[in-house]
C-alpha cells in the first residue's frame, strides 16, 4: 500500500506454491521489456486485463483472472469476480484490521452499498477507438465538495467547499474527471487548480499563503485545528452504470487531510491530496490524460467493491462504494474463530 509491488515467481513444480517478493525499484519491472529475469511471471495486482504483457513469460494470465477459478462463486452477481475492501487509519497505538475478500461479503453486518458506478476504458480519450479495452479502475468523477454532516443522512453546504467547478472546467468535452482508484499509492492526486483552491480559498492561512499557486508535484496544504469540524465529509458526484449520478458521502479525514499518527500534540492536519506529477504516475495518470488519481487515503474512508465480469468481451467491469464511519469500524470486523 506503499508503492512498493508484490512480486509474484510462480514455482512449476510446486502446485499451489508462489514466492511473493517486494519488487520496489527493480529495474525489470520499471522496465519490465526486455527483463532478464526468467522467473518473473508477472505482478500480484487487481488489474482488469486478463493479461499482462513486458515480462518474460509474455502474455501471462492476470492474478485477478487466475483468481476467478480459484474461490467460491459470489452469491450475487455470479458472472463477475468481485474484490471487497477495507482499508482502515492505522491507530498509533494498536494492530488496525485490514482486509479484502473476494466474491462475498466476510462480516455479519454489510454496509449501505451505494448504486454501481460504470468503470470507463483506458482509452476512453480517444474518438472511435475500441470501448471494451479497460485497463484501470477509473471512474468518472463528476462533481465534489466538501460538506458538513448534520445528520444521518443529512449534509450542508461548506463556504468555498464545491470544486465541481475545477472539474467542469477540466472535464469540459466529457463533462467529468477520470479518477483511477489505485490502492498502490499513500496518497491522492489532483490538478493543481483544486489543491490551490484548498489553499487559498478553503482554509487559507499562512503556510498555505507561503505555497501560493506552486504547483511542485506532492506539496500540499495543511489545515489547522481551529479550521478543522469534524462533522466535515466530502461529498462524490459519480456517473452511474446507466448514466445516473451516485452521490457518494465519506469523512473528509483521512481523505482530504488527517493528524500524523506517528507525532503527538500536531495541532494541524497535512494535507493528503496533492498536486499530480504526470511523470511520477507515467504508468497510471500519464496513460491517461488529466486523470486524477484516488489513493488508499479514499479507500480508507470507503468500503469498496471492484466487479470485474467472467468474461471481459461481453461483461463491462463496475464500482460499488459504502461509507466507512470510523465510529463504526467495529460493526464490519471480520469473525473470529470459536
Amino acid at each position: 500500500m506503499d508503492r512498493t509491488m508484490a512480486h509474484l515467481a510462480l514455482a512449476p513444480t510446486v502446485a499451489y506454491g508462489i514466492e511473493i517478493k517486494n519488487a520496489y525499484g527493480w529495474p525489470p519491472l520499471l522496465s519490465p521489456i526486455g527483463s532478464t529475469e526468467a522467473h518473473d511471471d508477472g505482478i500480484l495486482g487487481f488489474g482488469l486485463p486478463d493479461l499482462q504483457g513486458g515480462f518474460e513469460n509474455e502474455g501471462a494470465l492476470g492474478f485477478l483472472a487466475i483468481l476467478k477459478d480459484q474461490v467460491d462463486l459470489a452469491e450475487e452477481d455470479v458472472d463477475f469476480l468481485t474484490t471487497y475492501l477495507a482499508l482502515r487509519f492505522p491507530h498509533p497505538s494498536r494492530l488496525t484490521e485490514n482486509w479484502l475478500a473476494w466474491n462475498n461479503w466476510p462480516t455479519i453486518n454489510h454496509p449501505a452499498w451505494y448504486s454501481p458506478i460504470r468503470v470507463l476504458p483506458g482509452n476512453w480519450f480517444l474518438h472511435g477507438a475500441n470501448p471494451r479495452l479497460f485497463t484501470h479502475w477509473t471512474i468518472p468523477l463528476i462533481g465534489m465538495k466538501l460538506v458538513r454532516r448534520t445528520g444521518p443522512g443529512a449534509y450542508a453546504n461548506v463556504w468555498n467547499g464545491d470544486f465541481s467547478y475545477i472539474i467542469q472546467n477540466q472535464g469540459s468535452s466529457t463533462s467529468y474527471i477520470p479518477v483511477i482508484l489505485d490502492t498502490g499509492s499513500s496518497l491522492s492526486y489532483v490538478s493543481p487548480e483544486l489543491v490551490n483552491h484548498i489553499r487559498t480559498h478553503l482554509f487559507p492561512c499562512q503556510e498555505n499563503r507561503l505555497l501560493g499557486n506552486d504547483s511542485v508535484p506532492g506539496v500540499s496544504f495543511i489545515v489547522r485545528d481551529e479550521h478543522w469540524d469534524p462533522s466535515y465529509c466530502m461529498e462524490y458526484h459519480f456517473q452511474g452504470t446507466h448514466g445516473d449520478v451516485v452521490i457518494v458521502h465519506g469523512e473528509a479525514d483521512p481523505f482530504l487531510c488527517t493528524h500524523d499518527p506517528t507525532k503527538s500534540g500536531q495541532n494541524f492536519r497535512e494535507g493528503l491530496v496533492c498536486v499530480r506529477d504526470v511523470m511520477l504516475h507515467a504508468g497510471q495518470i500519464g496513460a491517461q490524460p488529466g486523470a486524477w488519481l484516488f489513493g488508499v487515503n479514499f479507500f480508507q474512508t470507503m468500503y469498496v467493491a471492484l466487479c470485474k465480469p467472467h468474461n471481459m468481451s461481453t461483461g463491462d467491469p463496475y464500482v460499488k462504494l459504502a461509507t466507512q464511519w470510523q465510529n463504526d469500524l467495529s460493526s464490519f470486523a471480520l469473525p473470529r474463530a470459536k
